[in-house]
């Protein structure tokens, strides 16, 4: 999650147990797999609707959303709420 956003930019905005898988890589070293990218967001992407779209599973929902703001409510989805989730 970490090296996706730091070098593409793109927020998964849905971190759930049942989005991380793992496996082994070729030398049989376990390695973490983030998917279901559906809800992704590029944070290049210049439209103000496509950042202040509130997605994700509400159990793995940051506080931020669960907190301050009712159901439709919008908010800028940052890196640190899919930390949170």
């Amino acid at each position: 999650h970490y090296d996706v956003f730091f070098t593409t930019f793109v927020l998964h905005r849905d971190p759930s147990l049942g989005n991380f898988m793992m496996r082994q890589n070729e030398g049989g070293v376990p390695t973490g797999v983030l998917n279901d990218w559906d809800l992704a967001l590029d944070e290049k992407d210049p439209s103000p609707q496509a950042v202040l779209e509130r997605t994700g599973t509400v159990p793995f929902m940051a506080l931020d959303f669960l907190q301050k703001l009712g159901y439709g409510s919008v908010f800028r989805h940052l890196f640190r709420h899919d930390l949170e989730a």
